[in-house]
């Protein structure tokens, strides 16, 4: 028998709020090893305007 853990991987695409907080609940509930990687073109994760906002 093997112990032999297979890392999952996941890819979140956009690192707004919405996906900085996803990537955030997966970890933290992750009963095994996984690797998130999020892609958004800007620099900075969790950054950027609501939908809803009007004032800019």
């Amino acid at each position: 028998m093997s112990n032999h853990t297979t890392q999952r991987s996941v890819a979140i695409v956009g690192g707004g709020m919405a996906g900085t907080l996803a990537a955030i609940r997966l970890l933290r509930q992750a009963q095994t090893p996984l690797l998130i990687r999020i892609f958004d073109p800007n620099p900075e994760l969790g950054r950027g305007l609501a939908y809803s906002t009007t004032d800019f």
